[in-house]
């Protein structure tokens, strides 16, 4: 009859973690990656686009009082004639373009990675937006309510 010895306490055996729960772990950590990255660059680049846009909005009733009062000239260098307070860290290039015989204004706030905001005013048809998010285009979705979305940067 063959005994085997239990007394022997099995505390004093090392035990490491295997190939194949190391395998499993980074294989788990490589799906929690694939699904929350793509959301987290979607997630940012719509708060981006709307922050910007809220920057731009501020020029708004600037332009319109110039577009309506029939102001000279027609082009604005200063985006502080409308109410801007020029380039910050998301809008890095602001254009402000008023052309008073026509009655239109052209508010564009270019950003870092190609973004864009683009507030186009005529008398007719008041206030449109246009945006993109180069680092989100795949997707249509992040841009702001009433913005138009492209999946190119149109000139200033």
């Amino acid at each position: 009859m063959l005994h085997l010895n239990r007394s022997r306490p099995r505390a004093n055996r090392q035990r490491g973690i295997t190939l194949v729960e190391l395998i499993v772990a980074i294989g788990a950590l490589a799906v929690l990656l694939a699904v929350t990255v793509p959301g987290y660059r979607h997630h940012t680049a719509r708060s981006r686009i709307s922050a910007m846009l809220e920057e731009l909005s501020h020029g708004k009733a600037g332009a319109e009082w110039l577009v309506n009062t029939g102001a000279q000239g027609d082009y604005v260098s200063n985006p502080g004639v409308v109410g801007l307070q020029g380039t910050s860290s998301l809008c890095t290039t602001i254009v402000v373009d008023i052309i008073v015989p026509a009655r239109t204004a052209h508010l564009y706030c270019g950003g870092e990675f190609l973004d864009f905001v683009a507030l186009d005013y005529s008398v007719d048809q008041g206030w449109q937006c246009t945006t993109s998010a180069s680092r989100a285009a795949p997707h249509n979705e992040w841009a702001p309510a009433g913005c138009t979305a492209v999946l190119e940067r149109l000139s200033p």
